[in-house]
Order: structure tokens, then sequence, then C-alpha cells
């Protein structure tokens, strides 16, 4: 979605800004949040309590979140940078890295022991995927285009063998992290591992640190948004 609003779009409009869109994710996140939290308790104000037991009264455990979060924030924004500068063919082969990478953070902040054949597994995972983004690409320079062009069924059918095989090498991975930066997911991971706090508490307070982050960055932007507003 994120390739699509930045490069679908006719060269002569304004684009909107990177840094106020980070923003209003995180403030959706921790909505998100609290409204999961109402609907776990059964009630209103006993979500309003947990939240004042497990974040206002405990101020130490949201700064816990600040490496997390400020690498969270740190990678969202240059996600919107990548995708507006870089070839696409470099972004997709760059980024697949973080398979590797999390790996690595895996065993050693995790202490997860992983076999040879995991290991093996991990690479082939990592330029298997490589390689499907790179078909997918398109011929246009510098954006995240998809190529829809040739043989669907085809196509179909390599994807979804591709798709399996990945899957079973994810699998054997060990349920290691996605979409988010390899430290920060390893080093949530171990405080998660290390206390009984409810997991969309953790989350708000990773929220809530994760947007003074993220309206520190709009600071930067902070002449376009005084000119043209901050949802321009």
């Amino acid at each position: 979605m994120i390739s699509a609003t930045k490069t679908a779009v006719d060269p002569d409009l304004p684009m909107y800004i990177a840094s106020t869109a980070v923003f209003v994710a995180e403030i959706i996140k921790m909505f998100t949040c609290v409204i999961v939290l109402v609907y776990k308790n059964r009630s209103l104000l006993r979500a309003f309590d947990i939240i004042r037991e497990e974040i206002i009264e405990q101020p130490e455990e949201i700064g816990k979140m600040l490496v997390p979060s400020g690498l969270y924030a740190l990678q969202n924004n240059l996600l919107y940078i990548a995708l507006s500068n870089l070839e696409a063919a470099t972004f997709q082969v760059t980024y697949q890295m973080k398979i590797l990478s999390t790996a690595i953070f895996s065993v050693a902040m995790l202490n997860k022991r992983l076999t040879r054949q995991k290991w093996l597994s991990l690479c082939l995972l990592m330029v298997g995927v490589t390689l499907v983004q790179l078909q997918n690409v398109g011929g246009s320079k510098g954006s995240m285009v998809f190529d829809n062009t040739g043989d669907e069924e085809g196509d179909s059918e390599y994807l979804d063998a591709v798709g399996d095989s990945m899957s079973e090498a994810a699998n054997m991975s060990e349920g290691l992290g996605d979409d988010e930066p390899r430290f920060a997911g390893c080093y949530f991971e171990k405080i998660i591992k290390g206390t009984e706090t409810d997991m969309w508490v953790r989350n708000l307070q990773l929220g809530l640190s994760g947007a003074l982050f993220s309206f520190l960055a709009m600071f930067y932007d902070r002449q376009k948004i005084y000119e043209g507003g901050m949802f321009q």
C-alpha cells in the first residue's frame, strides 16, 4: 500500500508527508490497543484502571520500550524514503536481509539454537523471496510496479509452489520475526517473555514511546506542515 501511494500518483500532484503518516499510524495503534483492552475486560473503567496501573504509575516500563520504539519509528520513516528513491530491485534485495539478521539476533539475544539444516533453510528462504520479488518487479525504474503480464495460470502455480517451500522453511525457523527491525523485534520479545504484563498493554507502551519518536521526526518537515497542514 505504501509503494502504491508513492508511485501510482501523478507527478504534478503534491505528495503527503511521510513523517505525519508514521505518527498517525502510531496513534491508530494505541487507539486499537485501548479498544481491545476494553473488550477483553468488558469494562471501560477496568481498562483504564489497567492503563493507570501499568503505564501511568510505572513510567519505567515505558522506558524499556524506548529502544524498540525508536528503531520502529526510524524504520517506518526510512521505508517511505527507500520506496521513494531506490529502484525496486535494489529495495527488494536489501530488504530480504531481514531474514538472516532476525536469526542472528534470535541466537544472540534469545538463546535460540538453530541447526545447520535450519540455517540452510533460512538462506534458501531469503534467496527464494528475493527471486520471487525480483520476478514481480516491472520494467519501470524507481517504482514498485508489479508485472501482471504473461501466463497467469502458470505464474500462479509457480508462486504457489515457491510459497509452500518458503512456508516450510519459515516454520523451521521457529517463528522468527517478520516486518519489524530485527534487533527491535528480538528485544521486544525478550521483554515480553520476562514479564506477565498483558501483550496489549505492552503494545500500548510501545505505541506511546513510538508516537513520541514519530512526533519528533515531524520536526524535520515542520516547514511543510506549517505551510500545508499535517494532513495535506
